[in-house]
């Protein structure tokens, strides 16, 4: 793109391919006053740290990543690996008599959690299986991610204990589970291919044998997920009906919500103490710490990319902000003018709809990956969930409409990036209110009704929600 002064490539394509591409583009938009050969030599040079493996990228974002870091990250992983025993070196051969096929191809994913001026590059070895064709691997495969309301009802009963001696108010405790599935057992027989790092000389004909779950693999997070929840169970926890992902513990009186490998509690802080503990004799973790209203407790986290703080009048809980701002960019609305409502509801003419014409084929892909992300976004943020509702029902047809509406929201994200809750403190609370209401036949073009609805624990909002019924209703009711 010579008008950023940066380079993009898809990265399915091969090196030849992009050397190519950003050699024309050198020479299209090389500066005044340079010369060819000074452009070439420049190309060149960057080009044979390329090919020599000298340069790495982030898998995210496609930046260069400082060689030395990668490597020691690498390095870390392989020690996390051998570890755990996560694997047995066995002949390619046994792989192919036990199977039937090949072994799983595997790779490196690098990425920079940090930033340019403070890299925290992060490597990790994974299974390639999702894009297999094999479909006997397609059942039993699911694993549950617990609803965010659950995170959020932590927080809210964390801040609902006015009255409660500050002795015993429970606080909110957070632990990560390091290379989570590398503790969960295998459910089938596997065999992978070791990367480089991973072979000695001499031991090319050789692949691994897995006996605990690899990322990457298609049943890892299921294996996972059966694990630390026997695990739990075995500690007097109870698993929740409504979400496996739940837990309480009736006789230490704690609540843990699990989503991947973030362990988030509420219990009284000697508890909170305990689960740590206990969880350390079964995994390798890291307790992030426990946050509550005493001076040393913690009082700023980030928990799944949401920020949450503890505050004098309560607990701050705010939407992650990337997500607005990579989409502004994405839609190059970056120095757009900001509006104050994220869509409009206004009825179509027949002949706006006639002149709607569907989206080139090249402009589907950008435009579904925007509506997902505002998707996701608007699980935080109420005020956008209508229109990203709207935005979404067009996936798998997208009109110049549809991009339209998706193009106002981000002006809409441009005015306001932010989005936050604060959790005020109020009393302990014993009942729930839910408000639900319908726009009856509110679309335009199909008469489909869009319920929506809300849910309070006390005056504090855990659930919000917007969707498009199946049906189309006779009725308001």
């Amino acid at each position: 793109h010579p008008d950023e002064k940066s380079f993009y490539f898809c990265g399915r394509s091969s090196l030849k391919d992009f050397s190519y591409c950003k050699l024309h583009l050198l020479y299209a938009y090389q500066p005044k006053g340079k010369k060819e050969d000074a452009v070439e030599k420049e190309f060149q040079d960057s080009l044979a740290k390329v090919g020599s493996g000298q340069q790495f990228f982030d898998n995210v974002s496609g930046a260069v990543l400082d060689p030395d870091l990668v490597r020691q990250a690498r390095q870390e992983e392989r020690e996390g690996v051998y570890n755990h025993k996560l694997f047995t070196k066995v002949p390619i051969k046994q792989c192919y008599e036990r199977t039937g096929a090949g072994p799983i191809k595997t790779r490196w994913v690098d990425i920079n959690k940090g930033d340019t001026l403070n890299p925290d590059v992060r490597c990790r070895w994974v299974g390639q299986e999702f894009n297999s064709k094999n479909a006997r691997w397609e059942e039993g495969l699911f694993a549950a991610t617990p609803p965010l309301e659950a995170k959020k009802t932590l927080i809210s009963r964390a801040a609902s204990q006015m009255g409660i001696p500050k002795r015993k108010w429970k606080k909110l405790g957070f632990i990560d589970i390091r290379k989570a599935y590398f503790h969960a057992p295998v459910s089938r027989e596997m065999y992978v291919v070791l990367p480089p790092e991973f072979l000695e000389p001499g031991e090319e004909g050789m692949c691994g044998l897995l006996h605990f779950s690899l990322y990457g693999t298609r049943d890892a997070a299921r294996n996972w997920e059966e694990h630390y929840g026997n695990v739990l169970i075995e500690l007097g926890f109870t698993q929740g009906k409504s979400s496996p992902c739940i837990f309480h513990h009736k006789r230490r009186d704690i609540d843990t919500v699990v989503h991947g490998d973030d362990f988030t509690s509420l219990a009284e802080e000697h508890q909170l103490k305990w689960l740590s503990k206990a969880l350390s004799e079964k995994f390798l973790i890291k307790d992030r710490g426990i946050m509550g209203p005493d001076p040393g407790d913690l009082k700023e986290i980030r928990l799944l990319n949401r920020i949450i703080g503890w505050e004098h009048e309560g607990i701050r809980f705010e939407a992650d902000q990337r997500h607005a701002e990579i989409m502004t960019k994405t839609l190059q609305l970056d120095h757009a003018n900001g509006v104050d409502t994220p869509g409009t509801n206004a009825a179509k003419t027949s002949e706006e709809e006639e002149e709607d014409e569907e989206l080139p084929h090249n402009e589907i892909k950008p435009y579904r990956g925007c509506a997902a992300r505002c998707n996701f976004l608007g699980l935080d943020r109420p005020d956008i969930q209508y229109a990203a509702k709207e935005v979404s029902r067009a996936m798998a047809k997208p009109y110049q409409s549809n991009v339209k509406a998706l193009k106002r929201m981000g002006r809409y994200l441009q005015k306001y990036p932010r989005a936050v809750f604060m959790y005020k403190f109020q009393a302990p609370q014993t009942h729930i209110r839910v408000y639900s209401d319908t726009n009856w036949a509110g679309c335009i073009k199909t008469r489909k009704s869009t319920q929506g609805g809300i849910v309070m624990y006390g005056q504090h909002c855990v659930k919000t929600w917007s969707s498009t019924q199946a049906i189309i209703s006779l009725s308001s009711g």
